[in-house]
């Protein structure tokens, strides 16, 4: 009986015991036993339930918008190399590392003054056009990129192999060419 008793009221425990364990020696669940998490996560809750209910906009105040809009936000103000992307973007942006669109060459970067190219590869077309490092991206076609994200801009730029694209460009004295 007594062994009964230690296997019923002392293995749960002790398991128990093990699990919180290992939660709290993990540095990505620990956070589970901070205060100050908890305090971030009401709130977060709260002002994520008082926009869904009072916003008069009711598409942009959906939870999904808001949560994903909100996690933009969050991983953006991280650094400048830290983004966000809600699971269909995601998917996106798998297919486009698997090499399904094509882009004119060169690597690109969100910076204060606007879209920088950072870098253009040897022999492209990109390179081919003259399209040097420095310049600035001022429209894809007949679009400005003025108030548009990087991953935007680079939707915009990408397209199938063989198609062409018209880019605006600015160097760093501003002036103009395509």
């Amino acid at each position: 009986v007594k062994l009964k008793q230690v296997v019923v009221w002392g293995i749960p425990p002790f398991l128990l015991l093990i699990a919180l364990l290992a939660l709290w020696n993990n540095p990505v669940t620990r956070s589970y036993f901070e205060v100050d998490y908890w305090r971030a996560v009401g709130k977060f809750g709260e002002s994520l339930r008082l926009a869904h209910a009072r916003y008069v906009d009711d598409e942009k105040a959906e939870y999904e918008t808001l949560v994903d809009t909100a996690l933009d936000g969050m991983t953006s103000a991280l650094d400048r190399h830290s983004s966000y992307y809600p699971p269909p973007r995601y998917e996106e942006f798998q297919n486009d590392t698997k090499l399904q669109y094509f882009g004119i060459g060169v690597v690109i970067r969100k910076v204060e003054e606007g879209i920088l190219i950072a870098r253009v590869f040897p022999s492209g077309p990109a390179e081919v056009a003259g399209v040097r490092p420095g310049d600035f991206v001022a429209k894809v076609e007949k679009t400005s990129v003025t108030n548009l994200t990087l991953s935007q801009v680079s939707d915009l730029i990408k397209g199938e192999e063989g198609t062409t694209v018209l880019v605006g460009l600015r160097d760093v004295v501003g002036d103009a060419r395509e």
